[in-house]
């Protein structure tokens, strides 16, 4: 069922005018410390009534190459995971126009906002470049995440006339998984309460390796590993205490500790495996390590000031991992899992957190792999140098950050106070989209986090009229080329798609895949036209 319409966005539609806006354009000053495709087409901060002195950062990147008049050319908005990552990760390490590596930027020649616009939110209030006035005013749930996003979209829209009649697309991965969702609802079910010029035209939602319903997908995570050989049938047995334990909280509602029981699993699984990220298994570099530099660039007061944001906050890549406890027997792993669906059935949210955490944290140290993003990677993804590049004040400037703001890849403080979030479900709001939009959902298959397994765990239990004729769809071969991309299945408004030779970071790991896929959608083109079918060549 879509969340209930919140009165409050009738007030804001008249209060609007009232409201200031910092925007920052590309200027040749900025574009002395950022190459011009790197500049945002507008950037800064956008007022989230009714909160006082309360604002999101964004960026914006117009098409650089639409298939259509700007006027009538989508709109992607991108948010990022964690939660309280940084849209700037994706921006440059994945989908936008340049990509930072080796100290410096590069064209990227599979940026989303080729045949899209490409709006790029820091959300919730205390993420990346969005400063939140105290620490009370930093949102604890996803309702009050939604607000934000929908009224920070209500700004944005308003800077431009044509921006309102353009078809609107959310997108984001990992734990946008939930926002998306959020957010989405709470536009259809807004939309028909405010006058026409005021709605948002959403046409749909596009979830990368998302976390969505945690309590279906915690009790994949054993069976993963075990399939691909990273744990044995003793650890295994483990894997499924610990998810038991998660889900057992949730259950019960005691929503910190069952978010706490998902992060000691997911240490235990990073430990157990040994691999550097569950994010992916084959890579050999963590994320924290690839935005190091990000960070010190962003830092700057001129990269800041380029990109719109306040010089006063910091940029941080990514907040430390919840729940580092290890555990060596697979059956207290086993018995972590049962705990965690029993605390997830019971509503105890933290406790159904923590036990979640537990069992990835089992599978980690039992498996040796470097991330469970990833199953291939020899180490986890490298974000570390995005922290360094955007901290950088030029940097600030040219973003149009506020240079007293030190960026974060992830903000501690906001993953704290959305601890209680993690082990509660969006999948309502899924199947609310569903009855009133389209909705992709992808994953990179090496991904032991939120993958393919975990994914498919929840969409069958999608209260949705279309579920049987989507589970009786066939699946479809995805060449670029001779290359194999992946494999798409679709059905009414629900496209799933397992994106080849990618992790949870799947644009980073396979960007022309990412592209095509998301052009495609969208346009309706390729698999995702009329009678689908085979690739064309590249």
């Amino acid at each position: 069922m879509a969340p209930p319409s919140r009165p409050f966005y009738l007030v804001y539609v008249v209060i609007f005018v009232a409201v200031s806006l910092s925007v920052t354009a590309a200027t040749a000053t900025a574009a002395a410390v950022l190459p011009r495709g790197a500049l945002p087409t507008k950037s800064g901060y956008l007022p989230i009534p009714p909160a006082a002195n309360a604002s999101l950062y964004f960026a914006f990147y117009e098409a650089t190459e639409p298939v259509t008049p700007l006027a009538t050319t989508p709109l992607l908005v991108w948010l990022e995971g964690g939660p309280g990552c940084s849209g700037f990760l994706s921006n440059f390490l994945q989908i936008g126009p340049y990509l930072f590596a080796g100290g410096s930027l590069s064209p990227n020649p599979f940026a989303w906002n080729r045949r899209f616009g490409l709006l790029f939110i820091d959300s919730p209030l205390g993420t990346g470049f969005s400063v939140a006035p105290s620490p009370a005013a930093i949102p604890t749930n996803q309702s009050v995440v939604a607000d934000h996003v929908l009224a920070a979209l209500q700004s944005f829209l308003s800077l431009e006339p044509s921006f309102r009649a353009r078809p609107l697309y959310l997108t984001g991965e990992s734990y946008a998984g939930k926002t998306i969702p959020a957010a989405g609802a709470l536009i259809v079910a807004t939309n028909p309460t405010l006058p026409e010029q005021k709605r948002i035209n959403l046409r749909g939602v596009a979830i990368g390796n998302g976390m969505t319903h945690p309590v279906a997908e915690v009790t994949t995570h054993a069976d993963i590993a075990y399939f691909m050989g990273l744990i044995n049938a003793k650890q295994k047995r483990a894997a499924e205490a610990m998810q038991a334990e998660a889900v057992a909280l949730t259950r019960e509602e005691r929503w910190r500790e069952a978010s706490a029981a998902r992060a000691r699993l997911m240490s235990w699984l990073e430990n157990a495996t040994g691999v550097v990220t569950l994010l992916d298994v084959e890579v050999q570099q963590s994320v924290a390590v690839m935005a190091a530099g990000l960070a010190d660039f962003l830092s700057t007061a001129e990269v800041k000031a380029a990109v719109g944001a306040r010089p006063d906050v910091a940029w941080e890549a990514c907040s430390a991992a919840v729940g580092a406890a290890q555990e060596e027997d697979k059956r207290e792993l086993e018995a972590l899992q049962a705990r965690a669906v029993e605390l997830t059935n019971a509503a105890r949210w933290s406790e159904a957190a923590d036990a979640r955490e537990l069992v990835l944290s089992w599978l980690e140290n039992a498996t040796g792999l470097a991330t469970l993003f990833d199953a291939a990677k020899q180490r986890p993804y490298e974000t570390g140098p995005v922290g360094k590049f955007v901290n950088r004040a030029e940097v600030k400037v040219a973003l149009g950050a506020r240079g007293d703001v030190e960026w974060e890849e992830c903000s501690d403080a906001v993953g704290a106070a959305m601890h209680g979030d993690v082990m509660k479900s969006v999948k309502p709001e899924v199947e609310a989209l569903l009855r009133g939009t389209r909705v992709l959902l992808y994953q990179g298959i090496r991904d032991l986090r939120d993958g393919v397994v975990s994914t498919e765990a929840w969409m069958r239990e999608l209260e949705w009229d279309g579920l049987p004729a989507f589970l009786d769809a066939d699946r479809a071969v995805w060449r670029i080329g001779e290359e194999l991309a992946g494999y798409v299945q679709r059905s009414g408004p629900l496209s799933h798609v397992v994106v080849y030779g990618a992790g949870h970071l799947m644009p980073a790991d396979n960007g022309r895949a990412a592209q095509e896929m998301i052009e495609d959608w969208v346009l309706q083109a390729g698999l995702f036209g009329r009678h689908g079918g085979m690739k064309r060549a590249a």
